[in-house]
């Protein structure tokens, strides 16, 4: 991972990035995911969020954005995934600028969508999702995701099957 960190600290001079979640814990299993957070400074923002830089951490097969941060003028967070490494390794990079105030309150509409993926691509990660929910022996929680892949891919027989019976349990996949 000290590669990973050491490129995009190298991408722009003055930049910190760092390990966050279950691998800076200690706590990561074969299954997660690599969260990391890269500060840049105001004048770097807009050419940290390119994906070009990313290239330095090796080919990247897919990407999108979070779709609730969008296109957010001093945050993004980024999904990325990098070929050769193993289908769970997803990198979720959070990229600040410097100026960045997480106490700040966003006026609504503030964050716009920017969502990337189609509804099959976005099923597929619930699916993958499941999986390590399942693998990690949290059969409701693989269970949920899924049920929202489902709804990403048949929205219509989703909102259809809940009103004639809300709250039901579609899916039975606990693992026994």
């Amino acid at each position: 991972m000290t590669a990973v960190v050491d490129a995009l600290q190298q991408a722009l001079t003055g930049s910190t990035c760092y390990l966050r979640g279950s691998l800076a814990a200690g706590s990561a299993d074969d299954y997660s995911d690599i969260d990391l957070q890269w500060t840049v400074a105001v004048a770097d923002f807009g050419d940290a969020c390119r994906a070009t830089h990313l290239t330095r951490v090796g080919e990247v097969e897919a990407l999108r954005t979070d779709p609730l941060i969008g296109v957010h003028s001093t945050q993004r967070l980024i999904f990325f995934r990098v070929a050769g490494l193993p289908l769970f390794w997803w990198v979720d990079l959070g990229i600040l600028s410097a100026d960045h105030d997480p106490e700040a309150v966003h006026p609504p509409g503030s964050f716009q969508s920017s969502e990337t993926w189609s509804a099959t691509h976005s099923a597929l990660m619930c699916a993958v999702a499941a999986i390590k929910a399942f693998l990690r022996h949290r059969p409701d929680e693989g269970a949920h995701l899924v049920s929202k892949g489902f709804e990403r891919t048949h929205p219509r027989a989703h909102r259809a099957a809940e009103a004639a019976d809300p709250g039901a349990d579609r899916y039975d996949l606990r693992c026994r």
